[in-house]
């Protein structure tokens, strides 16, 4: 009888693996969100034997513990983390006088690789009411659509609003101006939906317009006058802000509304000019009209 061996060459392999521990990181106690000021914990549960564990706002360390002593380091005063009850799986990071900037996604994480993170909230505002263009006191072009915006740091964002000239109707923001009744005093309103706290600021408008069609009172383009007599003239028109100038055989007469014309001469007799010009917009607007004066002489008799 023949016996066959077989030999089964088994080979073992060995791969070292690293075991990377479960972090847990929450806020205690648990809040929706956190005010100006106030205080708070973190705690970190670690479950690996990492030599250092870091706390980190945004990835940017802020506080560093060591495992086995439980000493600390913080890169401000505002933070002090360590271990409760000397348990090095049990790590605390308090927060004081929490701001703006502590709205943020805080974490812990071990040097053996292990990490858990968290966001932290921070309710704020209203602060720092203003505008943009940034002036409390703004000029228009009639016809130029100029847009101003009411911003005011706040989180959440803040219910923001406009009203004119003490008005209760509401505006939007941001406020669209192009027109001449939009001239006047408004109110931007910023509100925290959250606090029930509100800021207030206010914006001068003034629209320039014109000028528009030009009229004469009387409503006349030409009048006669009698030598020697006096005449008042005035061009109506809707302007602001206008220069007005009237202009008469070879002279300047008024820079007013009003030609005044008094014991009148003949050589006055003439065509008379009246101008307004806006110098507000880039290219000045201007509008004319003219008036024909005729001058009577006053005949004496003799007996």
């Amino acid at each position: 009888m023949e016996y066959k061996y077989i030999f089964i060459l088994i080979v073992f392999f060995y791969l070292p693996v690293l075991i990377i521990g479960q972090y847990t990181l929450r806020g205690v106690p648990v809040k929706r969100y956190l005010v100006l000021d106030e205080n708070y914990r973190l705690q970190c549960d670690v479950t690996d034997s990492s030599n250092a564990v870091d706390f980190r706002r945004n990835n940017i360390v802020v506080c560093s513990i060591l495992s086995q002593s439980c000493e600390s380091q913080s890169t401000n005063n505002r933070y002090k983390c360590g271990c409760i009850n000397n348990n090095n799986k049990t790590l605390y990071l308090n927060i004081n006088d929490i701001n703006i900037k502590d709205d943020s996604t805080w974490s812990c994480k071990g040097n053996a690789g292990g990490q858990s993170s968290t966001t932290v909230t921070v309710y704020y505002g209203p602060e720092n009411i203003r505008f943009n263009p940034t002036s409390n006191n703004i000029d228009v072009i009639e016809g130029k659509s100029q847009s101003v915006n009411c911003l005011a740091d706040c989180n959440p964002d803040c219910d923001i609003n406009w009203s004119k000239d003490g008005s209760t109707t509401i505006l939007n923001n941001p406020l669209s101006l192009s027109t001449r009744i939009q001239t006047g005093v408004y109110t931007c309103t910023v509100k925290h939906i959250v606090f029930n706290k509100q800021l207030t600021k206010q914006l001068i408008v003034q629209v320039y317009y014109g000028p528009d069609e030009l009229t004469f009172s009387p409503d006349v383009t030409s009048i006669n006058i009698i030598e020697g007599g006096d005449q008042t003239i005035t061009c109506l028109t809707d302007c602001y802000k206008c220069n007005y100038k009237w202009t008469g055989p070879e002279q300047v007469l008024s820079s007013s509304k009003d030609l005044i014309l008094t014991q009148i001469k003949r050589n006055q007799d003439g065509n008379y000019r009246y101008e307004a010009t806006n110098i507000k917009n880039t290219i000045p607007k201007t509008r004319s009209k003219s008036l024909q004066v005729n001058v009577h002489c006053r005949y004496k008799y003799f007996t």
